[in-house]
């Protein structure tokens, strides 16, 4: 028989607040005992969790400091994930416009329709299928309009 292994209240808080219908008696529970901030917030970057977290603490008892980086990578996901969205609006019209068909892989829609908020999730590209008729696109995207050739252009 496996023993159940017991982490440690920062880890546990990682866990509990990685959701966004996050456990709110769980949590204070969690911050009445001692946490490693720094390593809580290490953990969450590198499992990109940030933001949840981030979503879950916002209002409780945490030390300012924390709090306030917290938000700043919060506040920083959700500029990016708006450029994002506004450059996959555009690509996204173009394919409409031209009658291809696609399907949008992950990112901000994927954000939008799972979490409901496009800052919730990490993104770093934009990726999505396009029908199996089109046997290449080449997207050159610049800060002012997006555009779509095919490989013979």
């Amino acid at each position: 028989m496996l023993k159940s292994k017991t982490f440690s209240p920062s880890i546990e808080l990682l866990f509990t607040c990685s959701k966004i219908n996050a456990n709110d008696d769980k949590i204070t529970s969690l911050l009445s005992e001692v946490i490693n901030w720094e390593q809580l917030i290490e953990l969450a970057r590198a499992n990109q969790v940030v933001q949840l977290l981030y979503l879950n603490l916002k209002d409780k008892n945490i030390p300012p400091a924390i709090l306030e980086k917290l938000k700043n990578q919060y506040q920083a996901n959700l500029l990016h994930n708006i450029r994002i969205d506004a450059v996959q609006r555009k690509i996204f019209k173009l394919l409409k416009e031209n009658n291809i068909e696609f399907m949008p892989l992950k990112g901000t829609v994927w954000a939008e329709l799972i979490y409901g908020n496009i800052a919730l999730r990490v993104t770093s590209d934009i990726d999505f299928l396009v029908s199996p008729k089109i046997k290449i696109i080449k997207l050159a995207i610049s800060e002012k309009e997006p555009m779509m050739r095919s490989a013979r252009d």
